[in-house]
């Protein structure tokens, strides 16, 4: 079996330090097939009993057969698949220890910050700095992320004390971030860091940490990706906390009070099943109310139909249009699906993260040849996210793909147009949006349809518009903040769990070929 076979069939099996130890062995693979064990050990900064321990937790008996798989590696051109089910597996196992995580001296810093400033060393570091500012702008933290050590250093002269400075780095080892916290140290700002592992440099100069265990899977001798969908999972998990940290007694209330969360139960179901059949104003009712269980449930008739801008008279039709007597048998089976669904704040850590567990689950049964065939033709492939989280999901997949295929970016309503003249039948179009019901979005669907351009839809709800304009379909499974906590805020972590699995995926389909 190959090296790379070897680390990927066993790294759940290794250290912190073993994981450190395998991506210097590939990065140097052409320096290192020249060293004895000695200096290897010596090449690591590790004893030759770490290095032995290290290969036998791989099943390499002896270095020699080391120097052999090696050579191998040397002389073979050959495409290794990812395992996708072992990559879901590595998923759920970075989702239990995050979930461990004590994290309330962090949210203790977040909660008493005036000011949150935010710094990546890198391009992925820098998304997710960005995610981080999304989440806590719409709790109502101010947050200002900065580029590099220049922008800290003008920055620095207005720390204060209660504010949070928050570093992000995949090793925590590079000589520009170790540079930027120096700089960031002379002053009196709380300092976190968001790294890959603990025993870093960047880490030990911070006073809070958090750590994500990501993994890099190999294709070839040249050719590897590092899973980093597992730090945006983090940010689900602190965000989750938080607002258990921040609102405790709202959490436990019960499921007809303000703890009650969304309906996710039969009546969910039944407009899923009913929705070809609305009109264009019922879809309207239907996206609106998905949003606003608990108001309808609680609410009469005339303070709904306010609240959502339609007649009484619609609200009724739309309700028999579902099989009910009217609006007051609406309003009880969502009040029964609603306390048979209560949500207390370990309950929506449960939710968010099953919602992980279904989509990939869902994922790894999907096939998606027909979507990888049009990728693999298309002359151009544009991407198109329609609102925050998903232009952030765009430009997360336009970076990801990169190796293997070229992305063009378009955000803004302003570019829909500009996209409807350029894309041309010979092109792929992918569309990312969350209830595939915008105005904007549904006539660019159109526009590309009249036009046969191909497109690809990403939406969370199975039914809608969007869904309907395109010839392949993807969904995610989205979880909204539940009423009580008062903010708009639905987690965008499956749009990355789901992006990065495409790319994996489609790696394989390449490598069939």
């Amino acid at each position: 079996m190959r090296l790379e076979a070897l680390i990927n069939k066993n790294y759940d099996l290794l250290t912190a330090n073993d994981r450190e130890i395998a991506n210097t062995i590939f990065r140097e693979k052409k320096a290192v097939r020249e060293m004895n064990s000695t200096q290897l050990s010596s090449f690591l900064n590790i004893s030759r009993t770490t290095l032995v321990r290290f290969m036998k937790k791989l099943g390499i008996a002896t270095f020699a057969e080391f120097r052999l798989l090696l050579e191998e590696e040397q002389g073979s051109r050959n495409v290794m698949s990812f395992g996708m089910r072992d990559i879901l597996n590595h998923y759920h196992t970075v989702i239990d220890e995050l979930k461990k995580h004590d994290y309330s001296q962090v949210c203790r810093m977040i909660a008493g910050a005036d000011t949150i400033y935010l710094y990546g060393s890198g391009n992925e570091q820098k998304a997710v700095a960005e995610e981080f500012k999304r989440i806590f702008l719409i709790f109502g933290k101010y947050c200002v992320d900065l580029f590099d050590f220049g922008e800290v250093e003008f920055a620095r002269e207005r720390f204060r004390e209660n504010d949070l400075f928050v570093a992000i780095s995949l090793s925590g080892e590079s000589s520009e971030a170790i540079r930027v916290m120096r700089c960031v140290q002379g002053s009196e700002i709380r300092t976190l860091s968001l790294t890959r592992w603990a025993n870093n440099s960047l880490a030990r100069m911070c006073q809070e940490n958090l750590y994500v265990g990501t993994r890099t899977v190999y294709q070839t001798e040249r050719e590897s990706y590092e899973m980093v969908a597992a730090f945006y999972i983090l940010l689900d998990i602190l965000t989750v906390r938080y607002l258990e940290y921040t609102e405790p007694a709202e959490a436990d209330t019960g499921a007809t009070g303000k703890g009650a969360v969304r309906s996710g139960g039969r009546i969910e179901e039944l407009l899923n099943s009913r929705y070809d059949s609305f009109s264009e104003n019922e879809k309207y009712i239907c996206h609106y109310l998905t949003g606003h269980y608990r108001e309808c449930a609680f609410h009469t008739i005339a303070e709904f139909a306010e609240e959502c801008s339609v007649s009484q008279t619609m609200l009724v039709r739309f309700a028999k249009k579902l099989g009910m007597s009217g609006y007051g048998e609406l309003k009880a089976r969502l009040k029964i699906d609603l306390e048979e669904n209560p949500v207390s704040s370990e309950g929506l850590m449960e939710k968010v993260t099953q919602s992980y567990y279904k989509m990939m689950d869902d994922l790894v049964k999907r096939d998606m040849t027909g979507i990888f065939e049009n990728l693999e033709q298309a002359e151009r492939v544009f991407i198109y996210g329609s609102g925050s989280s998903q232009t952030r999901a765009a430009s997360e997949m336009k970076r990801i793909f990169l190796p293997v295929k070229e992305m063009v970016h378009i955000h803004g309503h302003d570019m829909c147009r500009a996209l409807q003249k350029t894309a041309g039948d010979k092109d792929l179009v992918i569309l990312i949006s969350l209830s595939g019901e915008s105005q904007a979005v549904v006539e660019l669907g159109r526009a590309l349809r009249t036009n046969h351009v191909p497109a690809v839809s990403i939406t969370r709800l199975k039914n809608n518009t969007l869904a309907s304009l395109c010839s392949e379909n993807l969904y995610i499974n989205s979880i909204q903040m539940p009423v009580e906590y008062d903010v708009e805020y639905e987690i965008a972590t499956p749009y990355f769990i789901l992006i990065e699995f495409l790319y994996l995926s489609y790696r394989n389909f390449l490598s069939r070929k």
